[in-house]
């Protein structure tokens, strides 16, 4: 019996050796990080000297945040780091959290720029910030972007009008382009892949599995420029159903292939759809993968994309919900 431990540090100051609960989502389909600690109102610190403090007065907005969990008899790794979001109090301390994106929302940038590609867009946009551009970032022109606002709002604007993957790993580097199992930033790739079998180390196993032919699916993706000129790419098959998306200001054909790929990918894949639960290890990781055994449906075994993995601790001790995606191979 393996016994499931939290740790949690706030502002380097204040170490929690426990917690009522805890909750942190990742995800590849979203920009940040979320999640939220249950904490007593009443803290007691250096048992010595009985020092007793209540929580929601040492806690503030903006405070660093450190979650590190597993279990005593095989290691305890840190899960995620960021900042409070929100301190509310009631019978229980509940504190919000959430991942470098909140500062990023505090950091105002004016940008016009043309004819420029993705990444060096990117480098702009966070120049300053600590976080760096995947060397894997999407190979794409943009026409023309104008923003002003603050960091994490021209992220979305590029995630909304582009339609790409943008995401923030654990380790500070933004990831733009397809969805695809080498998204990954160097730091997540040691254990970016781990192995589940059902009926031994998977509690639910809440999937269906599907194929592309079962639901045939066009997307087409139109691009256009200021005078009205059209560029078009397309991904999928006929036979099925049809999507068109218009993109104003990006008319680079390459461009507009991988947003219809991306779109395409989303919705027509062989592969699961659906959510693994799992204990607290092996660790998954968003953008990573699970090689899935089961010897009662061969057919579905192989090797999985993992699209977001939601990692709790509390009375039914530690678990990781992982949402499931393609098939890899």
């Amino acid at each position: 019996m393996l016994t499931p431990k939290c740790y949690v540090t706030i502002a380097d100051r204040l170490r929690f050796t426990g917690c009522y609960e805890f909750n942190v989502n990742r995800s590849i389909e979203n920009l940040s990080t979320t999640g939220h600690i249950i904490l007593p109102t009443l803290a007691i610190f250096n048992s010595e000297h009985r020092r007793v403090l209540e929580v929601n007065k040492e806690v503030k907005v903006s405070d660093s945040v450190v979650i590190e969990t597993g279990y005593a008899e095989t290691g305890i790794k840190p899960l995620f780091k960021g900042v409070v979001k929100a301190v509310n109090t009631g019978e229980r301390v509940r504190l919000d959290i959430e991942d470098g994106m909140f500062l990023l929302r505090r950091k105002p940038i004016v940008l016009t720029a043309k004819k420029i590609k993705l990444k060096e867009l990117l480098n702009k946009i966070l120049s300053g910030t600590g976080v760096s551009v995947s060397d894997r970032t999407a190979d794409m022109l943009v026409d023309e972007f104008q923003y002003n606002g603050n960091v994490a709002g021209a992220l979305a604007v590029v995630k909304e009008k582009l339609n790409l993957t943008v995401y923030l790993s654990a380790d500070d580097v933004l990831y733009t382009g397809l969805e695809e199992a080498e998204m990954l930033s160097a730091g997540e790739q040691k254990a970016a892949r781990i192995k589940l079998i059902y009926g031994r180390n998977i509690i639910e196993n809440s999937v269906s599995h599907q194929t592309k032919e079962s639901a045939p699916l066009k997307v087409v993706v139109k691009g256009k420029a200021k005078d009205g000129k059209e560029t078009v790419a397309e991904a999928g098959m006929e036979g099925g159903s049809k999507q068109t998306h218009y993109r104003y200001n990006v008319t680079d054909k390459a461009a507009l292939k991988l947003i219809a790929d991306q779109l395409y990918h989303r919705q027509s894949y062989d592969g699961f759809r659906g959510t693994l639960t799992i204990w607290g290890i092996p660790v998954a990781t968003p953008g990573g993968t699970v090689d899935y055994k089961n010897e009662n449906y061969k057919d579905n075994e192989g090797r999985y994309f993992i699209k977001a993995v939601e990692t709790t601790f509390g009375g039914g001790g530690l678990r990781q919900r992982l949402t499931m995606g393609y098939k890899v191979s």
